[in-house]
């Protein structure tokens, strides 16, 4: 809770101040990241190898891949916030693409090392692994010994990180809604600060709700991967959506600009990585509860087709002003 205050107290006061708070956590974390997986490389450099990159201990194939596919896709979730900070950005048209591909590629690199170190760590142990809730905490803690608190300092100091990221980028994406008309005009909002207070009041409100709840359950390791597993369908499927959306739009729109490599190509090959992923999620026979998420997405989106239909009989301009207010325009 108090995390969720602070971060909404950060936010308001403007996007200068919450991105410093958040560079200095994720680069004091990111020194903790550092040092744990040194340890582990350390204390197992007897058993130094690349076993872990062989596609060939994938185990069950393209299923397993599949399997893994939810966790991959939620690690890189955060990769596009930028993409909804473009009005408070110096040439946005630059800035923000190159933020958003170096952030890919920065985190591909830590994500791949932290999965390396802690696989050495463990002899390359993979049943081992598996039955562990958190292997990289587990992993370092235990070759930190002593000085095991510093993994959990860089897991305190990422979370703090990662809400501020994230309440910045989702209330500015539920801002531009309602100042176009999408959402009720009424968050679209500014405080004295400019920021989107309106939309960050909603915006905290409902995750310190879905806080709370959380941590009620008392298990929150498997609520979480719960939760992740819901919320990737959803994800997915407005992935595939943006994906096909993008050479209609540049050939409709910008057919001058269009490049079919980066406009047709990638789209393609965007959604066809999705495919298999997305099926191994709602194909029948899942275990329960995961046997009925495709029923709550399917009843998800029908709220919102009902709600985009109410939405367009009153506001009748209603396609022209959604993505009308360019940040450089």
């Amino acid at each position: 809770m108090f995390f969720v205050l602070l971060v909404t107290y950060l936010v308001y006061r403007g996007v200068k101040i919450s991105t410093r708070w958040a560079v200095v956590m994720f680069g004091f974390e990111l020194m903790l990241i550092v040092i744990s997986m040194i340890a582990m490389i350390a204390s197992s450099k007897s058993h130094l190898n690349l076993v872990s990159f062989n596609p060939h201990n994938v185990k069950n194939g393209l299923a397993g891949i599949g399997l893994a596919f939810p966790l991959a896709l939620f690690m890189f979730i955060g990769v596009g916030n930028p993409g909804a900070m473009v009005e408070e950005t110096r040439d946005a048209r630059r800035s923000v693409p190159t933020a958003i591909y170096v952030a890919t590629i920065f985190v591909s690199v830590i994500y791949v090392l932290m999965a390396w170190s802690t696989s050495i760590a463990y002899h390359n142990h993979a049943s081992t692994i598996a039955a562990l809730a958190v292997p990289f905490v587990s992993g370092a803690s235990k070759s930190l010994g002593g000085f095991q608190i510093l993994v959990y300092l860089a897991g305190l100091t990422s979370t703090f990180a990662s809400l501020i990221g994230a309440t910045n980028a989702q209330s500015r994406m539920i801002f531009s809604a309602g100042r176009e008309g999408l959402l009720p005009l009424r968050l679209g909002k500014v405080s004295k600060y400019g920021t989107p207070w309106a939309t960050l009041l909603m915006y905290s409100g409902t995750a310190l709700v879905i806080t709370l709840l959380w941590a009620s359950q008392g298990q929150v390791l498997s609520e979480a991967g719960i939760i992740g597993t819901l919320g990737t369908i959803p994800i997915a499927l407005v992935y595939m959506a943006l994906n096909i959306a993008l050479p209609v739009y540049y050939l409709k729109h910008q057919r001058h600009r269009f490049s079919w490599w980066k406009h047709l190509t990638v789209p393609i090959l965007g959604v066809l990585a999705l495919v298999l992923p997305l099926w191994g999620l709602i194909q029948p026979g899942q275990p329960a509860p995961f046997d009925i998420f495709p029923g709550i997405v399917l009843a998800v989106l029908l709220v919102a087709l009902i709600y985009a239909l109410i939405r367009v009989r009153h506001v009748p301009d209603l396609d022209e002003r959604v993505g009308s207010v360019i940040a450089d325009e």
